[in-house]
């Protein structure tokens, strides 16, 4: 009946919501501190009490106060909280709640903050919290630690402190959870060195008593960031201590082991995790089998996979996924067929992922004809087709240079229900360029700002450098300008795109001109736009100018790779400065650096 009520209260407050707005929504809504705010906050008084005498914020004046209490109590009690899934409908509540008489406990007035949270509306709950301090509530360690989280999960790890000392000041002391939140927040604002400083301190001042949780946010938070040394000495320290590591924190540095290449280090880690009694679970397999396939080590990988059985593990649908990927993309597509075909006799259905993996996997290797019975199998019985599922195929059909299918599979997305996203259109855009149909690609390019896709970096430059690499550098220069004024944010790369194509069309006055423009943009010429422009210019014989801009490189600090050294050798040699190439080549056997195939054979 409760609900009931509740739910009729809900609709006659939406009602009435639109004449009646205090300052109070305004400010929560845009996450304004209503500590600040002056006068008090005006209340919302809404006359339910005709609906129900079971809805006691307007009880009839013979009730005692007893019973309103427990009929407060039951009304909270039947769940009504669960019924709150917008802002709008948590401050009616919460206007509510403030009007009743007695008050609702503060558990109850946490439960509704905890609910806003929920609804990631952390802004608001902050500001419900600030107005609960200004009416004079009772707040005890729960509400602040919900702000703290939320301070937290907004990225205002200071804020976060702040509310600590708050806490301190209340005489409440901060427990496991609070410093567990704190930390949780400063490495998601990859303040790494703080939070192992807090971590510290906390174990040697036993601020609290870490417990399992405070311990793998510690360590998984260390791994993150590739820090996987300190993350074994805290195991090592957890280890020593009351809390022991489980199952959880020995996958986490097993799984940051293994991307780091230290397959044996982590296998030796699994090897001591079994021995002291803690079973590995489907992530610990599926991380050290990964690991094992990326470095090619298959048989160690079936190995492990045949001893899931001896702690009555079954691969979950992400193992046979990842499986399916490893597979494909080393070519063994019939391996990963067998995979799939596994997976559905011990009843884990595939899904839209799998398929589309080993579709990826056909489209790799060139076996269109297979990769088109995969996708028409997601279409017909299968999990279904999505857009990327589309991208893939129409990639695969374009690397095969069968450009008319392509097409056709792009100009059918609309029908199926579904909306090329950036990064179809992009695979479109250089699929055309490199079919050398430019007059296509600039209306598709034009269709994809028609459909409110905003270009990103990344289509830009296929469209310069597809422009350019069709002889038609002026309009791709043209296109830049124009980028330029309609406020694009310019790279670096795009500018060299245009020196390159100059230089590839011996108009080096406009690629320098270009190159000397960049300061005015405050642009810094990258290793690559140096080296693109220093080729261009042996390559045309200007050998003094190219020396120059050599030296102009290293003097500005530019570091020369592998790829840079062969790239000016290359282009001395070509434009017959043989002695510059000597000296070069010298300079970069010394770096450590070898020739590539192309310098070798020229």
């Amino acid at each position: 009946m409760e609900r009931h009520y509740f739910c009729a209260f809900l609709m006659a407050a939406r009602a009435r919501r639109a004449p009646v707005i205090s300052s109070f929504d305004r400010n929560v809504a845009a996450g304004i501190s209503v500590e600040h705010m002056s006068p008090s906050p005006r209340r919302f008084w809404l006359p339910f009490s005709y609906m129900s005498r079971n809805f006691s914020a307007f009880p009839a004046p013979l009730q005692s106060q007893r019973s309103i209490e427990s009929s407060n109590r039951r009304l909270f009690k039947s769940g009504l909280l669960d019924n709150i899934d917008r802002l709008d409908d948590a401050l009616d509540l919460y206007k509510h709640m403030v009007g009743m008489r007695p008050l609702p406990s503060v558990i109850q007035f946490t439960q509704l903050l905890g609910r806003v949270v929920k609804m990631k509306q952390y802004s608001a709950a902050i500001s419900l919290y600030k107005d609960m301090c200004f009416l004079g509530f009772p707040i005890d360690g729960y509400p602040l630690n919900i702000v703290i989280n939320c301070y937290c999960l907004m990225g205002w790890v200071d804020c976060a402190f702040y509310a600590l000392g708050s806490l301190f000041k209340r005489g409440y002391a901060p427990n496991v959870t609070t410093f567990t939140t704190l930390l949780k927040g400063l490495f998601a604002q990859q303040r790494v060195a703080e939070a192992q400083e807090l971590f510290k301190k906390i174990i040697y001042e036993r601020l609290c008593q870490p417990n399992e949780v405070m311990f793998g946010t510690v360590i998984d938070g260390l791994c993150k960031v590739g820090n996987i040394h300190v993350a074994l000495e805290f195991l090592r320290i957890m280890e020593r201590g009351k809390c022991k590591p489980n199952t959880i924190v020995y996958s986490t540095i097993i799984d940051s082991l293994c991307k780091d290449k230290m397959v044996d280090d982590a296998l030796a880690l699994f090897a001591e995790m079994i021995d002291k009694g803690i079973s590995p679970n489907v992530i610990t397999y599926t991380c050290l089998i990964q690991g094992l396939c990326n470095n090619g080590r298959w048989k160690e990988a079936k190995k492990l996979w045949d001893g899931m059985a001896d702690f009555d593990i079954s691969p979950n649908i992400c193992m046979y996924n990842m499986l399916v990927d490893m597979l494909s993309k080393e070519g063994q597509i019939k391996r990963a067929e067998g995979i799939i075909s596994v997976m559905i006799k011990r009843g884990e259905n595939p899904t839209t992922i799998t398929f589309t993996t080993l579709l990826d996997g056909y489209c790799l290797q060139g076996q269109m004809g297979e990769a088109r019975k995969v996708f028409d199998q997601m279409n017909a019985g299968g999990p279904g087709i999505d857009i990327h599922s589309y991208s893939i195929l129409i990639y695969g059909y374009f690397k095969k240079k069968k450009v008319d299918k392509a097409m056709q599979l792009f100009r059918e997305i609309p029908s199926k229900g579904l909306k090329a996203d950036i990064a179809t259109y992009n695979i479109v855009l250089q699929g055309l360029y490199g079919a050398r149909r430019c007059a296509t690609a600039k209306l598709v390019f034009d269709d994809m700002q028609a459909a409110a896709l905003k270009p990103g970096f990344h289509t830009y430059c296929v469209m310069l450098e597809g422009l350019c690499k069709n002889g038609h550098i002026d309009e791709a220069f043209l296109l830049l300008q124009k980028m330029e004024s309609d406020g694009v944010e310019l790279h670096i790369a795009m500018f060299t795109i245009i020196i390159n194509g100059y230089c590839k069309s011996g108009k080096l006055d406009i690629a320098l001109s270009v190159f000397c423009s960049l300061h005015s943009k405050k642009l810094h010429p990258s290793v690559v736009t140096y080296t693109t422009l220093i080729k261009g210019l042996c390559e045309s014989g200007k050998l003094k100018e190219a020396e120059g801009f050599l030296v102009k490189m290293k003097a500005d600090g530019y570091l020369l790779d592998s790829r840079a050294y062969n790239t000016i050798v290359h282009g001395f040699l070509k434009g017959g400065g043989y002695a510059e190439a000597k000296m070069h080549l010298e300079e970069m056997f010394g770096k450590g650096f070898s020739p590539d195939a192309s310098t070798v054979s020229f």
